[in-house]
């Protein structure tokens, strides 16, 4: 029943993105299609970059990457697995959240998982070195 009814009709991610306004939706979707053509990693990282525009969304992925990572090392140093469970989502919850909330877009990880997952570490890693917002700067200006 769910199944026919998602079929039948725009998601309720694709009505928040209507609901919201023009512009709103038009980049997200320009962002997908573009993410969904790339054919490699080189390709990939500066529509991943676009996607994460806002210092906002790159904080939380920040967070998310950093409190996902301590949980995994504390689970493999305290032998409780299940914190690698924990790890996962806390992590994967946060960056989705960015995503619906303040960058109003939908995550790369529906799209490329693997990419998705090295290019977050790529950008926690350029955050950390004070890196990332030449990255964006050089990224939206190579766009088109």
């Amino acid at each position: 029943m769910i199944l026919e009814t998602v079929s039948r009709g725009p998601s309720l991610f694709t009505k928040s993105i209507r609901k919201n306004g023009p512009g709103f939706g038009n980049r997200s979707c320009d962002t997908l299609r573009a993410m969904r053509s790339e054919s490699n990693f080189a390709s990939f990282w500066p529509e991943y970059v676009r996607a994460h525009s806002q210092p906002g969304t790159r904080t939380i992925h920040l967070a998310g990457t950093l409190v996902g990572w301590s949980l995994f090392i504390a689970a493999i140093a305290l032998q409780r697995w299940w914190w690698v469970a924990a790890a996962l989502v806390v992590s994967y919850a946060l960056a989705w959240i960015s995503h619906f909330f303040v960058e109003h877009n939908r995550p790369a990880t529906f799209e490329h998982p693997l990419w998705s997952w090295r290019a977050d570490q790529k950008m926690v890693a350029l955050m950390l070195t004070g890196k990332m917002s030449d990255e964006v700067r050089r990224c939206a200006a190579t766009q088109n």
